[in-house]
């Protein structure tokens, strides 16, 4: 299957229509994905409030898109600093021309807030047969890092910043059920994608260590998250550190806007942090290497690690539940994210990091509540716009921005990194995209 350029559900008209604005009047330009809904747009809105700062909205419907747009602009009163490109994750070849669609219009990218997911409560699949929270949460992310790092090195600062969460230490990725068709639970799979999306980070630092490429790759966990039991209720485990119920939108959004700003983390790269900036602990990465420093960053779940991957089914057919999926595919993205930050380095970095429980869509699917949606963004805003994390790549921040240094054995397992990646490259490559 071949990706075909002449696609016509992306839409990417933005707050100028097909006009760029002047690359020389911001000193940032951000692309959030899943931004027009809970902590991506308030994180959007945040920094969009910097007229230094261009952001680029990501939703699915070019409605929503525009609806996002007009509201941030109306609330900040900056109405020349915000763009949006409309791309349906659950599709590959959307997703691939999402990139080029953001490397054709904005050159000048320098952070990628990876933010974007999905908690299904029931196993779904996408129109390319694979698991709907692998592919959104987790492989639609590995896309657009490979797609952009490029960019991102060729311009200042550079940095991939990843949403991740506590819960991608709640269990191990099973690589023999990855597509979780054996088991399906809905925050075993959620978990599971925000280990993936963990993975990924830190071996996109590692790749860029090895490189020499100038990209920031980082991890943030947005918020403390409580576990469910088995009456569906959440209940607060030692495993897990905070509770984001007890912290507000506003405050998330805030600090992730820290984490972008602040000159201390434009270097820092392979590292996870909390939302304070604290460690914890492809196509598109040719358009972020080219725009060095860059940065990568993947919106985990506290809930990455409650379930290993199962990679004998990746697309959950013998699975029920929806967040066992969502969880692997958050493992996924910690996997890839932490791979990539092995790899690269000198302009581009990777980091994930972990909004925290807040009542988004998401949640509610999940029959849980959380705090208001306003606190998510303030580790992708720090991880976005932070100096002091511009030179942490591979890390891994919670809700305040803060790094943590206590990962899942899973989502750090070097041999686990290079499986799935190697994995997800096979799986894109029938699908006609390459990197």
């Amino acid at each position: 299957m071949q990706i075909r350029e002449e696609m016509t559900t992306i839409t990417d008209r933005g707050a100028a229509g097909e006009r760029s604005m002047p690359v020389s009047s911001f000193k940032r330009t951000i692309l959030i994905t899943g931004s027009t809904d809970g902590i991506g747009k308030q994180t959007a809105t945040d920094l969009a409030a910097h007229p230094d700062n261009r952001v680029i909205i990501h939703g699915r419907s070019e409605e929503k898109c525009e609806s996002t747009r007009d509201q941030i602009v109306k609330e900040t009163g900056n109405p020349t600093n915000v763009d949006y490109i409309a791309a349906d994750l659950s599709v590959m070849k959307e997703v691939a021309h999402f990139a080029d669609k953001v490397k054709s219009r904005f050159p000048e990218l320098n952070v990628l807030l990876c933010n974007a997911g999905v908690l299904n409560p029931r196993r779904a699949e996408t129109v390319d047969g694979l698991e709907m929270t692998f592919q959104v949460n987790y492989l639609s992310h590995f896309i657009l890092c490979n797609r952009l790092v490029d960019v991102l090195e060729r311009n200042n600062h550079g940095r991939i910043v990843v949403v991740g969460s506590v819960l991608h230490s709640w269990t191990a990725l099973d690589w023999s059920d990855v597509m979780a068709k054996k088991d399906y639970e809905k925050y075993l799979v959620y978990s599971r994608s925000k280990l993936c999306l963990h993975l990924m980070a830190f071996a996109l630092h590692r790749r860029m260590n090895i490189a020499r490429r100038n990209v920031a790759v980082n991890v943030v966990e947005l918020g403390k998250e409580r576990e469910p039991n088995n009456n569906g209720k959440m209940r607060t485990t030692s495993a897990l550190s905070s509770s984001m119920s007890t912290l507000s939108m506003c405050r998330a959004a805030g600090n992730l806007v820290q984490l972008i700003e602040n000159p201390a983390f434009e270097t820092l790269s392979g590292k996870y942090l909390d939302s304070m900036g604290k460690q914890i602990s492809r196509q598109l990465r040719p358009l972020l290497q080219q725009n060095s420093p860059s940065r990568i960053i993947f919106v985990s779940s506290i809930c990455y690690d409650w379930y290993p991957l199962d990679f004998s089914d990746l697309q959950a057919t013998n699975y029920g539940d929806a967040y066992l999926q969502y969880s692997r595919s958050k493992l996924m993205n910690h996997m890839t994210a932490f791979r990539l930050a092995r790899e690269k380095s000198d302009g581009v970095t990777v980091n994930v990091l972990e909004p925290g429980v807040c009542e988004t869509k998401l949640l509610k699917r999940g029959g849980y509540s959380g705090g208001p949606v306003k606190d998510g963004s303030v580790a992708p805003v720090h991880l976005v716009m932070s100096e002091e994390v511009k030179n942490i790549t591979g890390g891994y921040f919670n809700n305040r921005g803060k790094r943590i240094t206590s990962l899942s054995a899973d989502s750090t397992d070097v041999k686990q990194q290079d499986r799935l990646w190697t994995m997800s490259e096979e799986i894109c490559s029938k699908f006609g995209i390459t990197f």
